[in-house]
């Protein structure tokens, strides 16, 4: 697996959507900048606690941190195309600035 960080900020406000197993999943899209200065939107998708709020870190406006180990996956799309993407399994999501402990938690994160 690879270490990676990523520091941004919410840009939008985070989408709740329900499997019909009942699980929650947390859609939502974090603006970064890389080394060279170009900005991009990664958009994330992450399990939840099915009765829990949505995590304050991930709220529009708000600067955020995630530590995290990226592995690459295989996806057999509807047209039949075989697509990778990278899976974020997230080790440390916090308000960035801060240097409190955040939230450390098993939480996977998908960019799609």
């Amino acid at each position: 697996m690879n270490t990676c960080h990523f520091t941004g900020w919410i840009p939008f406000a985070p989408e709740t959507r329900y499997t019909p197993s009942g699980r929650k999943v947390i859609c939502f899209a974090a603006r970064v900048r890389d080394e060279q200065g170009a900005e991009s939107i990664l958009r994330f998708q992450m399990d939840g606690d099915p009765v829990g709020p949505v995590p304050a870190e991930i709220a529009p406006g708000r600067s955020i941190e995630i530590d995290a180990e990226a592995t690459t996956q295989t996806v057999r799309r509807p047209d039949g195309r075989t697509v990778a993407r990278l899976v974020f399994h997230v080790r440390r999501l916090a308000a960035a600035g801060r240097r409190r402990k955040g939230s450390e938690s098993p939480l996977q994160l998908a960019l799609f």
